[in-house]
């Protein structure tokens, strides 16, 4: 499923559970954000933060209760409003798609750009240990 989201060529209708990893084993993900939708009362509130921290307190958790890491993050900008998510998370531009919808990537391990706050300092924290550990298998595999 990941490669043929980085392929251009897919559709919401592709998406099912077949293609999907559960995170149940301590590993590496990936993290595809399916979908981030503000209702236009709330996009000039602070929703977005509250759903971006949110996010990072959950991929925090699971780093340190369960040992699972998600070293990179990738999402589907159809809209303004969500390239304006995308960058704002700091991911970046990868492909356009055959739908006209853009893939934006954001690379966790090692970590790139994110947006700073006490708790993404913390997030990069714990992955530049994890990256430091596996530097090796990073460095061969991505």
């Amino acid at each position: 499923l990941y490669k043929k989201i980085l392929s251009g060529n897919f559709k919401d209708k592709d998406f099912n559970e077949d293609g999907l990893l559960q995170y149940n084993f301590e590993n590496f993900y990936r993290l595809y954000v399916a979908a981030v939708a503000i209702h236009p009362d709330y996009q000039n509130t602070n929703a977005f933060n509250l759903l971006y921290t949110g996010l990072i307190n959950l991929i925090i958790s699971l780093a340190k209760e369960r040992n699972i890491y998600f070293f990179q993050v990738i999402a589907e900008a159809s809209t303004k409003q969500g390239e304006k998510f995308c960058k704002l998370m700091g991911m970046k531009k990868i492909l356009e798609t055959i739908e006209n919808t853009d893939v934006y990537s954001l690379t966790l391990i090692p970590p790139d750009a994110l947006i700073c706050n006490h708790k993404t300092k913390e997030l990069i924290e714990l992955l530049n240990i994890k990256y430091n550990e596996y530097k090796d298998f990073f460095n061969e595999n991505f």
